[in-house]
C-alpha cells in the first residue's frame, strides 16, 4: 500500500542530503550513509550477521512490508548511518543508539557506536529490525513500554542481551 505523505517525507529526507551514498548491505537492503565512518564496515558485517541469524520467513515478511510501502520506489527502508542523532528521535526510554520510525525508517548514531564492541552493534541492530518486523506483522503496541519489553524478550530469545547494551558506556 502506498502512502503519499509518507513518501513525500521519505524524498525530502533523501533531498536534505545530497551527499549520501547508497551501500549494498544485503538482499535487496541499502545502508545509506552521510559521509564516511569509520565504523562502516563493522556495521555492514555486523549487519549481515544479524540478517543471517534472522529465520527465512521472518526475513521475508519484512522484506514484503518494505516491498508493499515502497511500491517499487527502491527507497524503502532507508537504513541509515548517521553521525549523531537528531534530538527528539531516540526515545529517552529506549537505546540511544538508534531509532526506528514506522518499521521503514532505521537510523543508528555512527558516533555512539564507533567504540561499541561488534556483539552489541549486533544487538542494536537486532532490536531495532525487530522494532520493524512487529510493525510489519502488526504486532507492534502503542504501549511503549509494552513495546521495549517485547522486543528486548525476543531480541534475548535470539541470543542478543540487552542488558550489556544498557550498562556500555560510550568512550
Amino acid at each position: 500500500m502506498f502512502d503519499p505523505q509518507l513518501h513525500a517525507r521519505l524524498m525530502k529526507l533523501r533531498k536534505k542530503s545530497p551527499a549520501t551514498r547508497r551501500v549494498h548491505i544485503v538482499d535487496s537492503l541499502y545502508l545509506a550513509t552521510v559521509g564516511c565512518f569509520s565504523v562502516e564496515q563493522r556495521f555492514f558485517d555486523a549487519f549481515r550477521r544479524v540478517w543471517k541469524k534472522r529465520k527465512r520467513s521472518a526475513k521475508t515478511e519484512l522484506l514484503e512490508f518494505w516491498r508493499q510501502r515502497d511500491a517499487n520506489r527502491r527507497i524503502i527502508p532507508i537504513i541509515n548511518l548517521v553521525a549523531t542523532l537528531p534530538p527528539g528521535k531516540a526515545d529517552p526510554t529506549e537505546i540511544p543508539y538508534a531509532w526506528c520510525n514506522e518499521g521503514i525508517i532505521l537510523e543508528f548514531d555512527a558516533t555512539s557506536i564507533k567504540n561499541m564492541p561488534d556483539r552489541l552493534i549486533e544487538t542494536l541492530i537486532s532490536h531495532e529490525l525487530l522494532h520493524a518486523a512487529r510493525t510489519a506483522s502488526g504486532r507492534e503496541t502503542d504501549d511503549r513500554n509494552l513495546e521495549e519489553l517485547a522486543v528486548r524478550a525476543a531480541n534475548e530469545r535470539m541470543g542478543y542481551y540487552e542488558e550489556a547494551l544498557t550498562r556500555w558506556k560510550p568512550k
